[in-house]
C-alpha cells in the first residue's frame, strides 16, 4: 500500500512540476531569456551579448561545455530573432 501510494505521490509531483513548466510559458511570454537562470555578472552579460545577437540575421555559434546551457540560449536567440 505505501508503495503505490510513493508511486502516485510521484506521479503527482512530476505532473505539478510540468504544469508549473506550462504555466511560466504564459507568465513569461514577451522576453525568451527568462527561461535562464542565473543572476551572476558573467550570465547577465552572456544574456545582454544573446539579445544583441537578436538584432541581426545572422549564424551563431556557441561554444561552452556540456551541460552548462547552450541549448538554453539557442532557443531564446532563436524565439526572440523571430520575434516583430
Amino acid at each position: 500500500n505505501q508503495v503505490m501510494l510513493n508511486e502516485k505521490l510521484f506521479t503527482m509531483s512530476h505532473e505539478v512540476h510540468r504544469l508549473e513548466q506550462e504555466v511560466a510559458k504564459y507568465k513569461h511570454s514577451g522576453d525568451p531569456f527568462h527561461v535562464i537562470k542565473g543572476k551572476s555578472a558573467a550570465i547577465q552579460s552572456t544574456i545582454d551579448l544573446a539579445k544583441k545577437v537578436c538584432t541581426v540575421k545572422s549564424t551563431v555559434l556557441i561554444l561552452g561545455e556540456s551541460g552548462v546551457g547552450k541549448e538554453v540560449f539557442a532557443k531564446a536567440i532563436h524565439d526572440a530573432s523571430e520575434k516583430p
